[in-house]
């Protein structure tokens, strides 16, 4: 058998099953954008609730990052990261 898993849900999953304190996903971009493409400006904090509601307007690549840490806070992991790898 052959499986496609993405690395961001996996990551998610094991932090959730291993009552990891943090998920920390990195990322090719500085962050979660305020209002992408029409700003660059990031978003430094939000709550569960409001990252669910702007879950249905986020690029595609970033879909899985954010579905991750959802998941990761709604299954007792107290905080999730999106940080720029690139640095």
């Amino acid at each position: 058998h052959v499986y496609n898993v993405n690395a961001d849900t996996a990551a998610a999953a094991l932090a959730a099953a291993l009552n990891a304190e943090t998920l920390m996903v990195l990322t090719d971009v500085e962050g979660l954008y305020e209002d992408w493409p029409h700003s660059d400006d990031v978003i430094s904090r939000l709550t569960a609730s409001e990252l669910e509601k702007l879950l249905p307007e986020l690029s595609s690549g970033m879909v899985p990052k954010m579905q991750g840490c959802l998941h990761a806070v709604r299954n007792g992991v107290e905080t999730a990261r999106v940080i720029d790898g690139r640095v």
